[in-house]
């Protein structure tokens, strides 16, 4: 291992070697104000159609490093010039308690050139073991860490998402990664990958298989290593699962709790309306209409009301956004209720705009994240 290199791991489709999206990225990774000796680019090629092709290219590729660090990107991704030197020096300065890489923030941009700014809100909330069993923590080639925990965190496995599960264990081990405030990068996509990670309405199959198999082995009180909360942390792996869009596994948890327990019965209700059974939901949710949480979750999708209602986009689905924020402002708190009468008058509406479903599913998806952040601050204490 070559102290202070940095191998960078690339691969490309057999199709796209002469893409513009392929050179724009080679460029960006020449361009960078760190030695250029001190940089190894890895670039190995592999056939879209051959299963397991991408994977295999990219073992191939960090089997023949020879850097002490180690990144990981795709093409597309452009880089800051000042990246590379900026995280190992991060990396050189911290102490071993600072972290074992780094990863910074990416903007994504669209082809139809919108720009979408990233963070690590959820990290920073919930922890990088419970956001990784949640979403892909950071964009591609954000992450540099040091090659020896790269190796001994093992292979890249034939999955669609074979980066996303190697964070996966780093964060099972306990790692921590440095997390980076600065945008050093943008994406050059097609479309934004991240309007695909929205959760639907209503729930269908799990929404990634490697991911349940990853949840349905979780020891949850491994999800908060140090707690001091009262509430149990198998409430937290019930989240998980009801993220994944997994009923059975999400369900089965809640089911476990009393029927007095406020925060088990707001996402026991969660589920029963995404299922869709409005019946059930409205059972459940009548005994947590005054969970502290609903507060969080108020502030959260208030947000998402004032942006909806500002945009032209939404059309009709403005006066669905103004008439909850009125009925917000008026109770003073979240009405999961309220809420769900909507969903279901939308689910009996054939004639309803595609503005009026995204509207619904940004706002649950408030409700989600608002609901998470409570959930965990309680098991943490």
């Amino acid at each position: 291992m070559d102290q202070d290199k940095v191998s960078v791991l690339l691969a490309v489709p057999t199709d796209r070697m002469e893409d513009p999206a392929t050179r724009e990225t080679m460029q960006s990774i020449v361009s960078q104000s760190y030695p250029a000796s001190l940089i190894e680019t890895l670039q190995v090629q592999f056939v879209t159609a051959t299963p397991g092709g991408r994977t295999a290219a990219i073992n191939a590729a960090r089997d023949q490093a020879k850097g002490e660090f180690l990144v990981h990107t795709e093409p597309g991704v452009i880089w800051d010039p000042s990246k590379v030197e900026r995280q190992v020096l991060r990396l050189r300065e911290g102490s071993d308690a600072a972290g074992v890489g780094s990863a910074h923030r990416v903007s994504v941009r669209d082809a139809g050139g919108k720009l979408k700014q990233t963070d690590f809100s959820l990290v920073r909330s919930v922890g990088l073991r419970l956001a990784t069993l949640i979403t892909a923590p950071w964009k591609p080639g954000a992450l540099l860490i040091r090659s020896e925990v790269m190796d001994g965190l093992g292979a890249y496995r034939h999955i669609d998402h074979q980066v996303w599960e190697h964070n996966i264990r780093l964060a099972e081990k306990g790692l921590t990664v440095e997390l980076l405030e600065d945008d050093l990068a943008v994406w050059n996509v097609e479309s934004d990958p991240s309007a695909n990670l929205q959760r639907r309405l209503h729930l269908g199959r799990p929404r990634e298989t490697f991911l349940k198999r990853y949840l349905d082995q979780v020891d949850a009180p491994t999800l908060v290593p140090e707690r001091n909360g009262g509430e149990d942390p198998a409430l937290l792996l019930a989240v998980a699962h009801l993220f994944n869009d997994d009923y059975d596994g999400s369900h089965t948890i809640c089911q476990g709790f009393e029927r007095e327990h406020a925060a088990a019965s707001y996402w026991h209700g969660l589920i029963h309306r995404r299922e869709p059974d409005y019946r059930n939901a409205r059972g459940w949710y009548g005994r947590a209409t005054q969970w502290e949480g609903c507060l969080n979750i108020r502030d959260r999708v208030q947000d998402v009301l004032e942006r909806v209602m500002l945009m032209p986009e939404y059309g009709g689905a403005r006066d669905l956004a103004f008439g909850l924020k009125q009925h917000v402002d008026a109770t003073g708190n979240w009405d999961p209720l309220y809420f769900t009468d909507l969903c279901e008058r939308s689910d009996a509406n054939s004639e309803r705009a595609a503005s009026e479903v995204l509207l619904l599913e940004e706002i649950q998806e408030a409700e989600m994240v608002g609901a998470l952040d409570w959930t965990y601050r309680c098991v943490v204490g």
